[in-house]
This record gives C-alpha cells, sequence and structure tokens, in this order.
C-alpha cells in the first residue's frame, strides 16, 4: 500500500464510473479533468479517462475528507450534465 506505484500510502481511495447510455462519454472528461484540477493536491491525487464507452474517475487521498468533497463535486456535476438531475448528492449520501 505505500508503494508509489500502487496507492502511495493512501488511507481513502474511490471510483467513479459513468456509463452515460447513448451519449458520448467524452463530452464529459474536460469537466472530470477541470474538477480534479481543481480538488487536487499533495493530500489528493485523482485522474478520468474514458474506457469501453464509460467515464472512469479515480481519487487516492491520505485522508477522507478532502476525496469525499471531490467526489461530490464531481458526481453533483455530472447529475446535472449526464443525467438532468439536480446538483446535489442523492439523499442516501447523507445518511
Amino acid at each position: 500500500i505505500d508503494n508509489p506505484a500502487c496507492f502511495d500510502g493512501a488511507a481513502a481511495f474511490a471510483t467513479m464510473i459513468l456509463a452515460p447510455g447513448t451519449a458520448d462519454p467524452k463530452q464529459f472528461i474536460g469537466c472530470a479533468r477541470a474538477a480534479h484540477a481543481s480538488a487536487a493536491g499533495p493530500e489528493l491525487k485523482a485522474g478520468a479517462t474514458v474506457v469501453g464507452g464509460a467515464l472512469v474517475a479515480r481519487w487516492l487521498a491520505r485522508d477522507a475528507m478532502p476525496l469525499r468533497r471531490a467526489y461530490a463535486d464531481l458526481a453533483c456535476h455530472l447529475r446535472g450534465a449526464a443525467m438532468g438531475l439536480p446538483r446535489q448528492m442523492p439523499r442516501v449520501w447523507h445518511v
């Protein structure tokens, strides 16, 4: 877990996969990378790519709270942009 080629000592990690149905997932890669750039820092590493018709976003962090905020920011944006839903986390997220 401490190896830089693996988790680089991260205590928290997350993956988000968006399979936008008939939409091209490449249209969301720019906003995912912009969200990552605004949240990234020495305590949080992030990346996004398109694989097999899906947008895949990943995070690694030494502390879970910055990761949770970055995940929520992108999830809210993608809910609105890809699904036309309100730009807020689902109610279950707040349990």
